[in-house]
């Protein structure tokens, strides 16, 4: 009975060391099928390779042979240009005869030049002494301007109060009637009287476009002919006169 049990042991045994081994041979059998499968494929990647650098060489031999066309063709080129350098050396003495006679040219020119820059200075220092008198004109055409402003404020005031005492017979200038009418002081209109009052005489429709040329043309036009129909301005095409024609106040 005792070798009976001890002979079921060692069968067990062996039956689990055989298992064991079946378990660890199947373990390195993968193993050994995947080196081979990841050899295969490293194969398969080489010989796709040396196909690529089969494909290049035969590319490269192309090229070297299209590089050697390139090549004589560049040589062409090089005695080509060489035989015009020479043609350009030849000329080279003419080219320095021109220089000579542009450069005796420049220095005329150079001194032309100074003389022009004296004038042009000159001519800069007139133009600021314009400049100078103009801003002083616009200056007191603004103060003009101001000036016609706060007479028609104090108008204003004076008509209110009239208003309120109700003196009916009371007459006002037709030019303060025409602005406490409009009420605003940045009409072009406003503009265009203090110009012609500053002036003091007759204008000419362009001289006074460009006294007021903060003001499109076509409203200086449109602007004169309201005054003249109100008879504020008088407004004569065939002479191209504009005068103030009525009292400032």
């Amino acid at each position: 009975m005792t070798d009976f049990v001890s002979l079921k042991r060692n069968l067990i045994a062996e039956k689990e060391r055989l298992e064991h081994l079946n378990t660890n041979l199947k373990q390195k059998f993968e193993g050994i099928v995947k080196e081979i499968a990841s050899a295969i494929d490293y194969l398969d990647k080489t010989e796709e390779h040396f196909k690529k650098l089969e494909k290049n060489l035969t590319n490269r031999k192309n090229d070297e042979l299209q590089l050697e066309e390139e090549k004589k063709g560049l040589l062409r080129e090089i005695e080509s240009l060489k035989e015009q350098i020479d043609r350009i050396n030849l000329s080279i003495n003419d080219e320095d005869e021109k220089i000579q006679k542009l450069t005796e040219e420049t220095e005329q020119l150079a001194k032309t030049l100074d003389n022009k820059k004296s004038e042009l200075s000159s001519l800069e220092q007139q133009i600021q002494t314009i400049k100078d008198s103009t801003k002083t004109k616009l200056q007191e055409k603004e103060e003009v301007k101001n000036r016609m402003n706060n007479r028609i404020q104090d108008a204003q005031k004076t008509l209110q109060q009239l208003l309120e005492e109700k003196e009916q017979d009371t007459k006002i200038s037709p030019v303060l009637d025409f602005l406490l009418k409009e009420v605003r002081i940045d009409i072009p209109e406003v503009d265009i009287l203090a110009t012609l009052a500053y002036r003091n005489q007759a204008m000419g429709l362009e001289e006074l476009k460009k006294a007021v040329s903060k003001t499109p043309p076509v409203i200086i036009l449109k602007a004169i002919r309201n005054l003249d129909s109100k008879g504020i301005v008088k407004y004569d095409e065939r002479l191209d006169t504009i005068e103030i024609t009525a009292d400032l106040v």
